[in-house]
């Protein structure tokens, strides 16, 4: 199963040919190569259908619209009936790396030597001339490398407001100046509303520069304004889906609207959501899709960092040894043509993880150049991992930055395992916490540093964290429940747990309904049959609504028992849960292992996404199932994030140094 998708990437990267153009930065912006050694791009070969759209030459005060017409127009130019244009990501990046400005166009040897790099057969120039309340759009294509005028379109003008339709008229002649045609019946691509149109420039302007938080907010703006914006429905489910919140919601809305995108954007948005959106995908579909995004689309920072994302989220459920350099070379094509915020972040992660230190001193300039990430929080943990104890002093000096981002949040188990001495991540979440000003966001990060703080073995630090919690907030009673079992929670107060959940759970809301269902999947794990009312539950709470199916058949007799077990196990394997809500997982392994299936136990426990929650249970699969690699591998791993662990573990610890050593011995 794996073996495919390894050799699937093998030969996706060997076969897809990456102009010198795509690498023109690297993580940490300077020249290429980037990659390790047998990893360099390959040298360009020139498309003669395909087109660099480069930025517009504006003569307004609206430098906005230089990028913003460039990237509406590339939308246009798509390869049916026509050119196909490069990925705009990719253009502007280089454009800017080439010294190129909205008031200052590139001279032409040089437009035409960056279209070479990025390996297009023909350059676009134009210029936006504003006079008064209306513009004059002008623009011609320039053969490369020849460097002489293939086509020139009539200039067209209209009112400054009405840009759809100034971008209608400049690519039909733009396009019919080289023997090309723009795709016929399709009405209004954008949309009619000029404040929409300048909300949706905003927000593009916003999304290149890596500012997440302020393109959705622009995308939002645009969508108020025109409900019916496809562009601006789409982009905002990207911001959503690179970390900003409200994915779900986004994504049905994009979905609806899909019919108005451009074909790359088509490819995008199916690739993410699956060509028979809401129909539930394997892994394997949406591992391959992706696959396929980036082999169609090499240009596109965007499929190589879905790619790499998905490995390094979801790739131990079929790659446990290998997905991190899987994530780790997807991520590195995306972040040379597009050194964007979330994929540097996601790339230093990879480098903690890996103790890379080589890419985390190339990748730290790149992340501290954006303006819409957590960089305080990887910076502490690359200076730890580093031992540049200058860096770490010049950190402690500066303020913390978006301190209630969620996505520091999802970045902060990026502490566990790295080599950061505990002391100082304890200063670092202490100074995190001090900087947020919001009571839920604040409490919501003391409940992760208390999950944290068990996992790497410390867990009267974890009750020392969470006895500050809100009474509304029941996160840590849960983890104590995750935690427990795993067989891992001594020290902990599970007893009280279980009881706070157990009062709760009388309720009639939904967080009465999931801490019922807490509570009941415990007791059945651990032959109390106790009933719990599963009509109130599955509908609120899915996830754990299936917990409470598989524990229920960890001890069962029926004959179809099995059945039904595989049959959670198909849909547990293909959705993913993180860690801190793998009650399903836990309950599907344990009930796995309970009727004599350790291959399957050990298979599903991978299924969570940070499955370092639970290393022991995942050793002690393996050793069940003979997978003694694995088993190694496990216990090395919670050796080294338990390092400092505190000494009400020391059994736990020297039982699993115990087995470790066994294993070795074995395999000598």
């Amino acid at each position: 199963m794996s073996t495919r998708w390894l050799v699937g990437l093998a030969v996706l990267g060997a076969s897809v040919g990456v102009p010198r153009g795509l690498s023109a930065q690297c993580p940490d912006g300077t020249p290429p190569p980037c990659v390790r050694a047998g990893r360099a791009p390959t040298g360009p070969t020139v498309d003669p259908n395909r087109v660099a759209i480069l930025p517009f030459r504006v003569t307004t005060s609206d430098t906005l619209l230089g990028e913003g017409f460039a990237e509406l127009l590339a939308t246009q130019v798509t390869g049916e009936g026509s050119p196909r244009a490069v990925d705009m990501a990719t253009v502007l990046s280089a454009w800017r790396a080439a010294g190129g400005g909205l008031r200052s166009p590139l001279p032409r040897a040089r437009a035409v030597q960056l279209g070479r790099e990025l390996g297009a057969g023909l350059v676009s120039e134009g210029s936006i001339v504003g006079l008064g309340s209306r513009v004059t759009v002008s623009a011609s294509l320039v053969a490369v490398p020849g460097g002489e005028i293939r086509g020139t379109a009539e200039p067209v003008s209209g009112p400054a407001d009405s840009l759809d339709a100034l971008l209608r008229r400049a690519t039909t002649g733009l396009l019919a100046s080289v023997g090309g045609q723009t795709r016929a019946g399709e009405g209004t691509r954008f949309t009619e509303s000029p404040t929409a149109m300048r909300a949706y420039l905003e927000g593009l302007s916003a999304w290149r520069r890596g500012r997440l938080r302020q393109s959705a907010a622009a995308f939002d703006r645009a969508i108020a304004e025109d409900s019916s914006f496809a562009q601006a429905r789409f982009r905002r489910y990207l911001a959503a889906n690179w970390g900003i919140a409200g994915s779900a919601p986004n994504a049905r809305l994009a979905w609806e609207r899909r019919a108005g995108l451009s074909q790359r954007e088509r490819a995008i948005l199916e690739t993410l959501l699956g060509q028979h959106y809401p129909a539930p995908r394997l892994l394997e579909e949406r591992i391959e899709s992706r696959q396929r995004l980036a082999s169609q689309y090499p240009d596109s920072p965007d499929a190589w960092y879905f790619l790499g994302d998905y490995y390094f989220h979801f790739g131990q459920a079929f790659a446990r040894a290998e997905h991190l350099e899987l994530a780790r070379t997807a991520l590195e094509r995306s972040a040379g043509i597009d050194s964007q915020a979330t994929v540097i972040g996601h790339l230093i992660w990879v480098g903690l993880l890996l103790r890379d230190t080589a890419l985390l001193r190339r990748a730290w300039p790149a992340l501290e150049r954006t303006d819409d990430a957590p960089k305080w929080m990887f910076g502490w943990l690359i200076a730890a991992s580093t031992g540049d104890a200058a860096m770490l002093a010049a950190l402690r000096r500066r303020p913390i930055e978006n301190a209630a981002d969620p996505g520091a949040l999802q970045g902060a188990f990026a502490a566990i395992g790295t080599g950061a001495p505990a002391r100082l991540v304890d200063e670092m979440f202490d100074r995190w916490i001090s900087a947020i000003t919001e009571e839920e966001a604040r409490a919501n990060v003391q409940s992760w540093r208390g999950f944290m703080l068990v996992l790497t073995g410390r867990p009267a630090a974890a009750e020392r964290a969470w006895a500050g919690l809100p009474a509304t907030v029941a996160t840590d009673d849960e983890s104590r429940i995750l935690i427990d079992l795993t067989g891992d929670a001594t020290g902990l107060d599970v007893a009280g747990s279980v009881r706070r959940l157990t009062e709760t759970g009388g309720g009639t809301t939904p967080a009465a309904a999931r801490a019922a269902c807490f509570t009941a999947v415990w007791r059945r794990l651990r032959g109390d049959s106790s009933n719990v009312d599963i009509a109130r539950v599955r509908p609120s709470q899915p996830r754990c609504a299936r917990a409470l199916d598989a524990a229920g058949l960890a001890h069962s007799q029926a004959p179809d028992a099995t059945v039904r077990l595989l049959a959670i196990d198909s849909v547990l394997r293909n959705t993913p849960s993180t860690a801190t809500e793998a009650i399903e997982i836990l309950a599907l392994s344990l009930a796995w292992e309970r009727r004599g299936e350790p291959m399957r136990a050990l298979a599903a426990v991978r299924y969570s996404v940070g499955a370092d929650f639970a290393l022991r249970l995942e050793g002690r699969f393996a050793v069940l199932a003979g997978d003694t690699a694995s088993a190694v591998r496990a216990y090395r791993r919670y050796l080294e994030i338990t390092a400092e662990a505190e000494p009400l573990i020391a059994p736990l610890r020297d039982s699993a140094r115990a087995e470790l050593a066994r294993l070795e011995n074995r395999r000598r």
